[in-house]
């Protein structure tokens, strides 16, 4: 399917909140060894992820469709570079340079 130009993928369905609305397992190591569980994040940690969220999401929205798309699938999705490369249909060194350029965009925006 064409959306705009750009083929719709499977994937493109991931929005950047579904992305970041993930949470991270609980590491349940701590509890198996004994160890009381870890506190739960204060008020202000909680802001300040929503803030970091938001500060992502908005450098997300500057990359190219094209960088965007390997990311999501790099570092959300897991995928490995060969497996990128065949979804897209690009050779790996195209995913290698989109991943570089959108990480050194990334890296302006947000340091």
């Amino acid at each position: 399917m064409m959306s705009g130009g750009h083929v719709i993928r499977p994937w493109a369905g991931i929005s950047g909140w579904g992305v970041f609305a993930m949470t991270v397992p609980v590491d349940k190591s701590a509890s198996y060894l004994g160890l009381p569980a870890a506190a739960p994040p204060s008020a202000e940690d909680s802001a300040l992820a929503v803030l970091r969220r938001s500060s992502v999401l908005a450098a997300l929205s500057t990359l190219s469709f094209r960088q965007r798309e390997v990311i999501v699938l790099r570092y959300y999705a897991d995928l490995s570079e060969p497996q990128i490369a065949a979804a897209l249909g690009i050779s790996r060194g195209a995913v290698k340079s989109h991943v570089a350029r959108a990480k050194d965009s990334l890296r302006e925006m947000l340091v």
